[in-house]
């Protein structure tokens, strides 16, 4: 995969759904194939052509925004798409969400020196200045 494949990935991946390959063609699921008529009209008429696949070509609420990125395109151009595909995506309710599974012993504002951290990154709750289970240092 080029610089440029992995610079537009990077710039979408928290924002899209976009599948996991290693094809100079990056897919992002935008669902609904309804959406396909407007969702083109939107991006062509902000200078974004891009290929738009629905189904039979692909699953059945499973359509999606093929963009085609070659080493010809400039850092400006990766930019700009990427912005406008990241608009449209709010737009249209194709962005990607974010899911924050929170673990909370007590009520915060009586325990003002609980720590509440997201249950993904770490599992756990825990007071400042106590030991993490295991004995380490919070």
């Amino acid at each position: 995969m080029s610089q440029v494949q992995t610079h537009v990935r990077e710039l979408l991946k928290e924002r899209v759904d976009i599948l996991n390959t290693d094809s100079w063609i990056i897919p992002i699921v935008y669902g609904s194939d309804k959406l396909m008529i407007d969702l083109n009209d939107y991006l062509k008429r902000r200078g974004l052509d891009v290929g738009l696949m629905t189904f039979p070509a692909v699953l059945k609420n499973e359509a999606r925004i093929r963009i085609f990125i070659t080493s010809e395109h400039s850092r400006e151009q990766i930019e700009t798409a990427s912005s406008l595909l990241i608009e449209a995506a709010h737009k249209f309710g194709f962005q990607k969400r974010v899911v924050v599974n929170l673990v909370v012993i007590g009520e915060s504002r009586n325990h003002p020196n609980l720590i509440v951290i997201p249950a993904g990154r770490a599992g756990i709750c825990r007071r400042r200045g106590r030991q993490k289970p295991g004995g380490s240092e919070p």
